[in-house]
């Protein structure tokens, strides 16, 4: 009987192929277990903010935002552009490839350790005990936090959808846990990045050996000349990604210094449900790109703007319920922050250049590192300059305004350059 209804399902889907011009049978079974993945790490982080929110004081809650954003500034010394490599090596089975850009990862993370070092000093000669106590912590994981997280990108990359929603639950459920119980014990800010990056690390570091493990005795066939064309896509992925990554908190930064710890808790707050609208939907992109690398990219231009199209029948009425939803949502679980629900608005309105993301899926899959680097570095070219002009002008609603112009700009530059492929 389970039979037939499933060959029933798939047969509706395999004919529903010939208006949605996708392979529907690959994207609902594998979607299922992404979204999985993706709804529990919404309901954890939704629960974690709203404990930080009512428990906190949004001083402590700030600074647990500032020393993060300076975590990922040190991360960047990760390479974190190994990690598409490693997905396009494991989809080809490349195990060596693998191999060395994790390995490539934790030596250069020990660059972002001791320029962590050093800040911490910093605010040691400052007398912030505080900070330093718990920017020293953060320093310490940096060469092995996200280098360890890889493992999650080889399953990706082999379409290993169920164990990675397992994994990332597993992974999301102790931190998570461990935070609450920490913030309901200890107000101490050091304590609660002891906390966060120990529970973070331990469940990543057992997973990382046992999947490194496995592959490290499959077979290669692939040739040394070839690995390193992987760890140099790898590399330019890593340096085209810098700005990037330095302007995606630098807002955070700048509200921090200009304003306040409490005006960046509220600002953060304010973020939150884009940041997890954008999670669920990133579930597109990760299975795109594994779909993308199979295929021509002149296939791939065929379909992909009717698809970015069809996608907006989505996006619309999300945006209008949000609209008309967010200021019940704020006296509910952030009622400390009602003076954000404006600016949270605001944050929304870039779930409109989200469907514009694929093009930039289509050019990493296939390797086009001149388009890459165009994008990438052109996005954070101009946030970097908004943010800096407006934000300290305006506030924290410069810096929201910054973030939209930006995600319009980048959205038509990319368009541009796909419809020129």
């Amino acid at each position: 009987m389970l039979d037939k209804i499933k060959n029933k399902i798939i047969s509706a889907l395999r004919w529903s192929e010939k208006y949605t011009k996708t392979d529907m049978v690959y994207i609902t079974s594998n979607t299922f277990w992404l979204q999985i993945a993706k709804g529990g790490s919404l309901v954890l982080s939704l629960a974690s903010s709203i404990v930080f929110a009512n428990f906190l004081l949004p001083e402590t809650y700030g600074y647990f935002r500032y020393i993060l954003s300076v975590f990922s500034y040190l991360s960047i010394s990760t390479l974190a552009g190994m990690d598409n490599a490693i997905i396009n090596s494991a989809a080809k089975e490349h195990t060596r490839a693998i191999l060395s850009a994790i390995k490539e990862r934790v030596r250069w993370g020990f660059g972002g350790l001791v320029i962590g070092l050093g800040i911490a000093i910093y605010y040691l000669i400052g007398k912030n005990t505080e900070l330093f106590g718990a920017i020293l912590i953060a320093s310490l994981f940096v060469p092995f936090f996200d280098p360890f997280f890889s493992f999650m990108s080889v399953l990706s990359g082999r379409k290993e959808f169920k164990l990675s929603t397992k994994y990332s639950l597993i992974i999301r459920v102790l931190s998570t846990l461990a935070l609450i119980v920490t913030v309901f014990l200890s107000k101490n800010i050091i304590i609660i990045m002891l906390v966060y990056f120990v529970s973070n690390f331990i469940p990543r570091l057992i997973l990382f050996r046992k999947i490194i493990g496995q592959i490290t005795h499959e077979k290669d066939l692939y040739s040394e000349e070839e690995v390193k064309k992987q760890i140099s896509f790898g590399r330019h992925l890593s340096l085209m990604g810098i700005i990037g990554q330095l302007s995606v908190y630098l807002d955070q930064v700048l509200v921090f210094h200009f304003n306040n710890a409490t005006v960046l808790a509220g600002y953060y707050l304010s973020m939150i449900p884009f940041k997890q609208i954008q999670t669920l939907a990133g579930t597109v992109n990760t299975l795109a790109q594994p779909k993308f690398s199979q295929n021509s990219l002149k296939d791939i231009k065929k379909s992909l703007l009717g698809k970015i199209a069809k996608m907006y029948a989505v996006i619309i009425p999300i945006l209008v319920l949000y609209f008309f939803s967010v200021s019940i949502i704020f006296q509910t679980i952030y009622p400390k922050y009602l003076d954000y629900i404006f600016l949270s608005k605001l944050f929304m309105l870039q779930l409109l250049y989200f469907p514009f993301t694929l093009l930039g899926t289509a050019f990493l899959a296939h390797g086009k590192q001149k388009e890459l680097y165009i994008s990438t570095t052109s996005y954070a070219v101009v946030r970097i300059i908004l943010v800096l002009v407006l934000t300290p002008k305006f506030g924290i609603y410069g810096a929201a305004v910054a973030i939209l112009i930006t995600g319009a700009s980048n959205a038509i530059l990319n368009l541009y350059m796909f419809l020129k492929k």
